[in-house]
């Protein structure tokens, strides 16, 4: 049976912690991303040369310095990880939620980007160039979080609210819909409680157990 989703992206703070840094790039879908980001970056003009493989065993001063390149990758592991679940799991997008101030992987995930534009558009490539003037928190890159509400229509995608609690969203959604599951991509997304039961999640994945159950309750 077909099941219809939301689908919960946010911002993934797996790449503050080096364990989880050198374990998510060794995923057989994160791997086939990083390969394909990698000939785009390689395809740019003007900008550094750089091995993104290489660079989740880099030093937690590399994303101080660069944190919009910090994002890049939580987007493209993000997107490697919904085509892992969407892999696994026979279901329809229903509806989006999307910390749209921390994470672009929504423009991925709702088609309205392919792989290539998404590398060559991210204000990554437009920051990477310039030299950094000042180290800045691991934490303090983030912005506050809003959430999105996007379905995807006959006539396109379309934004239906936004709300800085994701649970106000969901809680919208089910008055619309009862008949819905939840997969959840977030690793450290603080989205499970008493509102919401997840179908599935990268967190519970089986053959995933070593890559997250090191620190995972800090990445949370």
């Amino acid at each position: 049976m077909n099941k219809k989703s939301v689908i919960i992206l946010g911002q993934s703070s797996f790449m503050d912690f080096e364990f989880l840094r050198q374990n998510v790039i060794r995923i057989p879908e994160v791997i086939d991303v990083i390969r394909q980001a990698q000939t785009y970056w390689d395809g740019l003009l003007g900008v550094k040369s750089l091995v993104l493989s290489n660079c989740f065993y880099r030093s937690d001063e590399f994303f101080q310095i660069h944190p919009e390149f910090k994002n890049l990758l939580n987007d493209l592991v993000q997107f490697a990880l919904y085509n892992r679940l969407k892999n696994q799991n026979n279901f329809s997008t229903e509806y989006v939620l999307s910390d749209v101030n921390n994470t672009r992987v929504h423009l991925l995930v709702l088609n309205l980007l392919n792989l290539k534009e998404f590398v060559l558009k991210h204000p990554a490539i437009r920051s990477f160039n310039k030299e950094p003037k000042s180290f800045r928190s691991l934490h303090a890159v983030h912005s506050v979080s809003k959430f999105t509400m996007f379905r995807p229509t006959d006539c396109g995608i379309k934004s239906v609210k936004s709300s800085l609690k994701i649970s106000e969203l969901y809680k919208e959604i089910q008055c619309i819909d009862k008949d819905l599951i939840v997969l959840n991509l977030g690793i450290g997304q603080k989205v499970i409680n008493s509102d919401f039961v997840i179908y599935d999640s990268i967190l519970i994945d089986s053959k995933l157990n070593q890559v997250f159950s090191f620190k995972i309750a800090s990445a949370n």
